[in-house]
């Protein structure tokens, strides 16, 4: 009886070990995935809560002796473990949710801003863009799990297939332009200061360009790669303006 009631102590003790960790795991992974940069890679925190149930199955399992025991044991302490990370999951996820709803995030960037979205498109979509080029806008928002980038600049050399997305080809773009792959964009946001983004194009003429209801031009060029049925990053490109548009979304 005193060793059973010592590996009901350990068990009480590893699931509130337990407990404690997987919430200040999801309190940093929730603290952390919104930011630039980081927010990439703060779903790796996940891997703590994961070594963890191995961890305390294994442990607890060593304490029991018949192989039919240790199976039944492993199998409750690892759903345990389980149900405690999702308990302590959707609250963070449900709070996370509604306050991304309601408190939107807009950035008008700056040339720093600028370049480090040019080095993202670099980096992910392998789009090259040249030394000769300036940047005359540069944007972010999201809304929830909702965002988009957008990088407009002028460009001196003629079209490159480097400005495409890697794995895309520039055609030209249809005159309609609810017609067009791309109708998702983020225009409602660098045209029109939707949910008061204060996003807009402060380029007269590149905002003309960009935002008339009259069409694009018959010589307007475009790429897309679509990332995820609802994500793509798309390049467009203004032959006779020399514009390159690079707008990313996932809706």
């Amino acid at each position: 009886m005193r060793d059973w009631s010592k590996v009901k102590v350990f068990f009480l003790l590893i699931l509130l070990i337990g407990t404690v960790l997987h919430f200040l795991v999801n309190l940093s992974y929730f603290s952390l995935h919104q930011k630039q940069v980081i927010g990439d890679y703060s779903s790796a925190l996940f891997l703590i809560s994961l070594f963890f149930i191995v961890f305390a199955t294994v442990v607890f399992c060593k304490k029991l002796s018949g192989f039919f025991k240790r199976a039944s044991i492993a199998v409750v302490i690892s759903l345990l473990q389980v149900f405690l990370f999702i308990l302590t999951f959707v609250p963070f996820a449900f709070l996370d949710g509604m306050n991304e709803f309601f408190t939107p995030e807009f950035i008008q960037g700056d040339q720093k801003f600028g370049q480090t979205v040019e080095a993202r498109f670099a980096d992910k979509y392998g789009i090259d863009i040249s030394v000769e080029r300036v940047i005359s806008h540069s944007s972010y928002w999201r809304i929830g799990e909702e965002f988009g980038y957008d990088l407009i600049i002028r460009v001196q050399d003629e079209l490159s297939s480097d400005y495409a997305p890697k794995g895309s080809n520039f055609s030209l773009l249809s005159a309609d332009k609810e017609n067009t792959p791309f109708r998702f964009s983020n225009l409602q946001f660098i045209c029109k200061n939707t949910m008061g983004s204060d996003l807009k194009i402060a380029d007269e003429k590149i905002f003309a360009l960009l935002c008339s209801d009259e069409g694009y031009p018959n010589d307007t060029l475009i790429a897309e790669r679509r990332v995820r049925e609802d994500w793509t990053v798309t390049s467009v490109f203004f032959p006779s303006q020399g514009i390159l548009w690079i707008t990313e979304i996932e809706w």
